[in-house]
């Protein structure tokens, strides 16, 4: 019998006067008293001798998958595990393109915005009859459009609306769940859009972007005129709010902004108890993380302990708990040129492009599409200790050299991702 190559022993990191034996496979933990997990010595110590020493706990742990008999198996079963959650049909999640035009220019944007481009009609009536053939299969139980760009809200009439037109009373008569979402900056979000929204589902959400309180977010978000729009998006925000759909405050922040979201925290404080407003803290991708911006992320958790927010900022902002959503089989990116990605992540060319949606709504993949879609790992991956809470997506894998890891893992790298996820499911009382 062997430990299973996917636990760890986590030290207390809140107090509890526990140690944790961690299961980063089936996310289950056990509370360790501190004895016990010394004399497991780091899982130095056998199997064999805990069965000797202690052989009801020992027989737990087998029962659970911390100590297994064949370690080829423990991949395989891992393996296995992983391919059922990421080829599931059961849920599908299309994000499409209307438009990579945008009314705003943020410095940190890494789309190259093309104006006045939009979906065109034709292109538009074969994403409709791809998503009605999707409704129409009997594996498929929920329905997920997530619009983004560019700004899509810019092309809500000409392309959102046909779409879901068309496919909610399709998605009700097939009993099939329709969640609508929008990555926004909220411009254009007025009240008459969200009541036309919460006509055609009620599982509407938004994720807004702010860039700090109202002096910061205008410095970096604003019209052609200079005139700044944090007014204008807080007030479309806030009504939102009041109608009920969930709203997702994507705080993007810097070294330079990060403290000026109490601010803006401030301002929705009269919406706080509402259980659809949720912050959600992301570092700009252009920003180092370092032990300062670290400080000020530590600085900014104390500011906002008197605050009760639905919010990441008590995570590790970016955790392991969920595979790429570009990794998932059933998810796809349309672009308004009709051209079909894996993720958003990179930029719309051609060259990247995985296939085309055709006149009849099949997508026809090209062999580097076909490729990628059918590979998530690489022959590195079956080794690593860190394979069921992997961060790294199938795009950077299948950009590395041939069969190496874009990242260097070492053991370190390892207990650091088991922490973060242990911490985070802890937290978040997900096991």
């Amino acid at each position: 019998m062997k430990w299973s190559r996917y636990i760890d022993i986590i030290e207390d990191i809140q107090n509890t006067g526990f140690m944790y034996l961690f299961n980063a496979q089936n996310r289950t933990w056990i509370s360790l008293d501190p004895k016990l997990g010394e004399y497991l010595d780091g899982l130095n110590l056998s199997p064999d001798e805990l069965e000797l020493k202690h052989p009801q706990f020992y027989r737990t742990l087998v029962d659970n998958n911390y100590i297994v008999k064949d370690e080829q198996q423990d991949i395989a079963n891992c393996l296995q595990a992983l391919d059922e959650k990421l080829s599931s049909k059961k849920h599908l999640n299309i994000i499409i393109n209307p438009t990579l035009d945008c009314n705003l220019r943020c410095w940190y944007c890494y789309e190259e915005h093309l104006k006045g481009s939009c979906m065109q009609e034709e292109v538009t009536d074969n994403v409709i009859t791809f998503l009605c053939e999707q409704a129409c299969n009997p594996e498929c139980e929920t329905l997920q459009l997530s619009f983004f760009g560019g700004e899509p809200l810019l092309r809500y009439t000409k392309v959102v609306e046909p779409i879901l037109k068309r496919l909610s009373p399709l998605c009700k008569l097939k009993n099939k769940k329709l969640w609508v979402s929008f990555t926004t900056n909220g411009v254009c979000l007025t009240e008459w859009m969200l009541s036309n929204l919460k006509s055609y589902t009620s599982n509407l959400s938004f994720q807004i972007a702010f860039d700090g309180g109202q002096h910061l977010h205008d410095k970096t978000k604003f019209f052609s005129n200079g005139k700044g729009c944090y007014a204008i998006v807080l007030k479309n925000a806030i009504n939102a709010i009041k109608a009920g759909v969930r709203v997702v405050i994507r705080c993007n922040y810097t070294a330079d902004n990060i403290l000026s979201f109490l601010d803006l925290i401030t301002d929705l404080k009269e919406y706080h108890s509402h259980a659809n407003l949720y912050f959600s803290f992301h570092r700009i991708w252009q920003e180092e993380e370092n032990e300062s911006l670290e400080r000020l992320k530590e600085s900014l958790k104390t500011k906002l302990s008197d605050f009760k927010i639905n919010s990441n900022i008590n995570t590790y902002l970016g955790s392991s708990l969920s595979s790429c959503y570009g990794d998932y089989i059933n998810n796809i990116v349309i672009n308004y040129t009709g051209d079909v990605f894996k993720c958003t992540a990179r930029d719309f060319s051609p060259e990247n492009r995985l296939g085309v949606i055709g006149k009849d709504g099949d997508i026809l993949y090209s062999s580097k599409g076909l490729d990628r879609i059918s590979h998530s790992q690489i022959s590195v991956c079956y080794s690593c200790r860190m394979l069921p809470i992997c961060p790294i997506c199938s795009q950077r894998k299948s950009e590395a050299e041939k069969g190496t890891c874009p990242i260097n893992v070492d053991e370190n790298v390892v207990r650091r991702n088991m922490r973060a996820a242990f911490f985070d499911l802890s937290r978040l009382n997900v096991n």
